[in-house]
């Protein structure tokens, strides 16, 4: 039985229906799914194997290429007609040479630390699947991050809020919703790029609760789960490489009330994600728990 596909023949879009959301978001659960059993099934012995070079020229894990080939495999299984922006496997087209969806996939955000603690660090895989060809921002349909270590899957879907699901149960999550900073705030600066210590972590010391040391040693995935789930108010990091993390993250600050905005406070809802920031690093990403502490945040850089 050949499954009917998920795809639209012209280039205009029209609404999602319930229906055809619902699938998707089953779809995004699956794929995460695959990829937690294809870390499982590797181990560290395997996953931990230096690969290929992937498109950046970047060594790459066995895991990371494994990952996101089970993520691949599984939607040419699946029946949905997408094209994917993956880390290590590029653009690649699913079902159909012009689909209409588009998905983000990074295989594994975290490399480091599943070198230095597999299956016990925080690191993960993180999909979304985006409505068009050249979607914004703001196109995002559903967005999940697969921690292993865990097996928590942090879901959002437009519309319906965000969650986390652990053992078949979904537990609802939110921000913080803090309003104002103050000697509470919790900080993560994305510190691997020297850019971001002087834009960021230079300026805000002042609230930095470590002796000057505002980044924990996670990946990027857990920092947005973070802030999505309350435990951080605000990830500060740039564009840099594809913007995967920020595209697949964007979803749970729009269901949640947070915000992701540029330098400016300018929202990255209407910007286009094969446009903005590609091929151009270190524009700088705010994502705060709510607009006024983005708002706070930005006027205390600019006064700096």
């Amino acid at each position: 039985m050949v499954k009917k596909k998920l795809h639209m023949e012209n280039s205009t879009l029209s609404a999602i229906s319930p229906h055809i959301l619902t699938k998707i978001e089953g779809i995004v659960i699956e794929a995460l799914t695959q990829a937690s059993i294809m870390h499982a099934t590797l181990g560290a012995e395997h996953g931990l194997k230096i690969g290929e070079p992937n498109r950046f020229g970047e060594p790459a894990l066995e895991v990371d290429i494994c990952c996101e080939g089970a993520i691949l495999t599984y939607l040419g299984r699946c029946g949905i007609a997408i094209r994917v922006n993956s880390e290590e496997h590029g653009l690649v087209n699913i079902g159909d040479s012009h689909p209409r969806f588009f998905g983000v996939l990074d295989g594994l955000d975290g490399s480091t630390m599943a070198k230095t603690g597999w299956n016990t660090n925080r690191y993960g895989t993180m999909f979304g699947i985006f409505d068009g060809h050249n979607p914004a921002y703001d196109d995002y349909l559903v967005s999940g991050y697969m921690e292993h270590a865990t097996r928590r899957l942090y879901l959002a879907v437009k519309g319906k809020g965000a969650c986390v699901i652990e053992n078949s149960t979904r537990t609802p999550i939110k921000t913080s919703g803090k309003k104002a900073m103050g000697t509470d705030t919790r900080i993560y600066v994305d510190e691997y790029f020297d850019f971001n210590v002087k834009y960021f972590s230079d300026r805000l010391r002042e609230f930095s609760p470590n002796a000057g040391d505002f980044y924990a040693g996670t990946s990027a995935a857990v920092a947005f789960a973070s802030v999505a789930s309350g435990a951080a108010d605000f990830y500060l990091r740039s564009t840099v490489k594809a913007n995967l993390e920020p595209a697949v993250a964007y979803a749970f600050m729009a269901e949640l009330g947070g915000v992701m905005v540029d330098e400016n406070g300018n929202s990255f809802g209407p910007k286009k994600y094969l446009e903005y920031g590609q091929g151009v690093d270190m524009l700088p990403i705010i994502t705060a728990a709510t607009p006024e502490l983005a708002s706070e945040l930005i006027w205390r850089l600019k006064n700096k």
